[in-house]
Formats: structure tokens, sequence, C-alpha cells
């Protein structure tokens, strides 16, 4: 996102990470020595979780920075928090299978709200969630026994008793992650698809494969 800076002020780098045989982190030692022990650390962590999503294909820091946000936020709550005990683990893969999706998925229902279905993740695109991370939804999301035809020659199961034609956005809450939102699309005929949505750009988006009991 873009910075808005105080009048008279300027960004600079401090370090560049340097992707050869040695790997080696160029560190500018005045700023550096200025940067009190837990930027530091974040600096560090920032570069060595951005070398690795850039095996993932990450062309910016962008999913570096949630991560980061996470790890050293003072307000973000267990990724499992708040999990009942019946839960199911359910997991989307990417057509490469490198991009991996895992949520718990679980229902609450009060005389207030009516019945409402979560899917809390922990894991986002190949990106492991560490702080709660979580959608809402009005309608329950299919479970295996709802997804039992296959679509040509696709390797992933289809919705099929589905009636829904477009699409559906769904606010993702969680530390980092203000106005990102789910897509998720479950229109007949097609495979159940999820993906991230940043508000500029539709992240790969992953195919829901099934679920299976799972104790958090």
């Amino acid at each position: 996102s873009t910075l808005a800076l105080p009048i008279n002020c300027a960004l600079e780098q401090i370090a560049i990470f340097h992707d050869s045989d040695s790997e080696f982190i160029e560190l500018q030692t005045d700023l550096w020595q200025r940067l009190p022990a837990l930027h530091r650390a974040a600096l560090i962590v920032h570069e060595l979780i951005y070398k690795s999503y850039r095996l993932l294909g990450d062309r910016s820091s962008e999913f570096t920075r949630l991560q980061v946000a996470q790890l050293f936020s003072e307000e973000g709550k267990s990724v499992l928090r708040g999990l009942p005990t019946d839960v199911e683990l359910c997991t989307a893969y990417s057509t490469s299978g490198n991009e991996t999706t895992k949520f718990f998925i679980y229902s609450t229902s009060s005389s207030l709200r009516g019945t409402q279905w979560f899917l809390q993740f922990t894991q986002l695109m190949g990106r492991p969630l560490v702080t709660k991370t979580f959608i809402t939804l009005s309608t329950a999301f299919p479970r295996m026994s709802q997804i039992n035809t296959f679509l040509g020659n696709s390797i992933f199961p289809v919705v099929s008793d589905r009636e829904v034609q477009a699409a559906e956005f769904y606010p993702l809450q969680g530390v980092g992650y203000d106005n990102w939102t789910i897509k998720i699309d479950w229109s007949p005929k097609k495979p159940v698809s999820i993906a991230l949505y940043n508000g500029r750009e539709l992240q790969q988006e992953t195919y829901f494969w099934g679920c299976k009991k799972e104790q958090p």
C-alpha cells in the first residue's frame, strides 16, 4: 500500500537481500543502528520470509508484509482461537499444486443471528498464517456429500446441486488483512474455487478438494 510521508521526509532502503550462492543481506549500517531491537528482528524475518515466497513466484513483498504483521502483532489471536471440537479441515489446491489453501469449517447458531458458517484459515495460497484469520458465510459451504460429480477431465470435484450462478466475495478478518476479501465461486458445473482479492487484483485461485474431521 502507498505510504503517506510527513513533510521533509523520504524513504530510505535499509536492507538488500542478495540472491546468490552466498545469500547475504546488505545493511545500511547507520540506519540499522538506529533501529530498536524489535524492528531489527522484524526486518531480518521479513527478508527471510520474502526469500522463500520468491520461490513461490512472488514479485512483490505484499504477502511477506502480511506475514510479518501477524508474527509481530500484539493484537493477534492464535490461528486456532475459537475453534469448536466438531470441525473439519478442508484443503484447496492450485493447478500447480504449490499454492495450497487450508481452512477449518464450522457453524454456530443463535436466536439473534441464526446459523452462521465460518471458514477459519491456517494457510492462504501456500503462505502459512499465525493469527486468527477467517470469513463468515450466510449459507453452508458445500460438503463432500454435495461434491460428487466431475467436469470433463478436471481433477477437482465440482458442485452438483448449487443454483448460485455468480462468485461471492466475503470480507477477510484478521491482522494485516484489512480491505482484503475472499472470492468463492461455487457455480453449478464448475470447480469450486477460492481466491484472495486485495482490492486491485485477484490472486491465483485454488480449487476445493475436500474436508476431513480434525481435532484442532
